[in-house]
Order: C-alpha cells, then structure tokens, then sequence
C-alpha cells in the first residue's frame, strides 16, 4: 500500500514537471514568434516611434535644450515671436530670423521694412510693411512673393492657400481692396468709401467678408461686404 501512494506521487510530479515544460515552451515559442514578427515587419511600426522618441529626447535632454534656450534678442530693439511649423521666427525691427526647435539660427535676412507686421497660415510666412508700399510672402523653401505696390498699407490677410489681401488707403479713396494669389499674381481688386478693419477668407480662398466702419450722421456704422474672386477685375 505504500508503495503504491509513493508510485502515485512520482507520477503526480512527472505529470507537474512536463506541464510546467511545455508552458515554459509555450511561452518562449510565444516570445520567439512575436519577436520574428515584429523584426520581419519593423518598417511598417518603426517609423510610427520617430516622433514619440523624439519628443522623449526633447522632454529629457535638457541640457541640448539649454545650449540655445532662451534666445538672446539686442536690448531695445522691438521684435515679434510667432510659430511657423516646426520653426521660430523672430521678427526685429531689421531681420527675419527663423530658428529651428533645437534653438539654432536656420535662416536670417533683412526685410527691408520700417514698420514690419508678420502673419503665419498653413506653412507660409506674410510680412507687409504698415504704413508703407511693401510685402513679402515666404513658404517651406523660401521666398515667393516680393511686392511693392503704389500705395500706403493699412492692413493685410493671408489666407490658407496662400492668397494675400492688402488694403490700401490714398488721397482719393478710404480703402482699396487688392486680392494676389498664391503666385502673386492680382487677380481682384475693389474701391470702398469705408474703412477696412479686418478680412476673413473662405475656405477655398476664392471669395472673402470685409468688415468695414465709416461716419454717418454723426453715428459709427459698421458694414459686412462679400466679394467673389471669380470676378476678374484686374
């Protein structure tokens, strides 16, 4: 009888110990399988990690961070800090100057402008010249458009694909609305008796709303005009 309960528990314990090879197998076969698959696919995943780990590395690396950070702008000088993709630029009273996210100077130049105001849409950069005849138009690979019209610039729009509304203002009018596209080309232009206080471009960038404001019996009135770009003026 005891020989027959000690018979039992070795088989009880040779049972246990190949159960628990073949889990272990299983396992390893599981890992093994996974890893070759993973490997045979890694350019399909991979590329999905290049900005995680790179954001990883900004978030943690401080010290790369601090090598150009904060930057330096001259005493005095009036600037303006605005985003333009991955890129800061930094608008002075006599340079352009686009830093990349490490903080290095990847382009600098002189605008040229007394009075610069810079405006950011959809990867393009737009600089006019308030109170003055020049604007400028720059997009991922550099300059575009280079214009300088006949007239003082009062206000200027860039819209999403790259179309560009200045108002003007002369002797013989309050505002002229002049519509350029995304090559800088005119391809619209319109005389109003008020005043344009802001543009707001459609989504397909073929039309625009005006706000304007204007005195009238000693009362401010304030008018939304609609314009068509299909209608060539120009």
């Amino acid at each position: 009888m005891l020989a027959t309960q000690i018979n039992d528990l070795r088989e009880i314990r040779k049972k246990k110990k190949r159960k628990n090879f073949f889990k272990r197998a299983a396992i390893v076969m599981f890992i093994f399988l996974t890893g070759l698959i993973l490997f045979l696919t890694r350019n399909n995943w991979l590329p999905v990690f290049d900005g995680i780990l790179y954001k990883y590395r900004s978030s943690v690396n401080k010290d790369d961070v601090l090598k150009n950070f904060p930057l330096k702008v001259a005493t005095g000088n009036s600037f303006d800090l605005i985003t333009l993709d991955d890129k800061v630029v930094l608008l002075s009273d006599t340079n352009l100057t686009k830093y990349n996210r490490d903080g290095e100077v990847s382009s600098s130049q002189q605008h040229g402008m007394s009075n610069p105001i810079t405006k950011s849409e959809n990867g393009r950069l737009f600089v006019y010249d308030l109170g003055y005849s020049k604007f400028i138009v720059e997009n991922r690979s550099g300059n575009i458009i280079t214009k300088t019209i006949t007239d003082k610039i009062v206000y200027g729009e860039i819209s999403s694909k790259g179309y560009v509304a200045i108002v003007s203002r002369s002797d013989s009018y309050s505002s002229l609305l002049t519509i350029y596209n995304e090559k800088g080309d005119k391809i619209f232009y319109s005389y109003l008796k008020e005043k344009i206080l802001n543009i707001a471009f459609n989504k397909k960038s073929n039309g625009c709303i005006a706000s304007t404001i204007s005195a009238q019996g000693g009362q401010m009135i304030s008018k939304l005009y609609s314009f068509n770009f299909n209608i060539d003026k120009a």
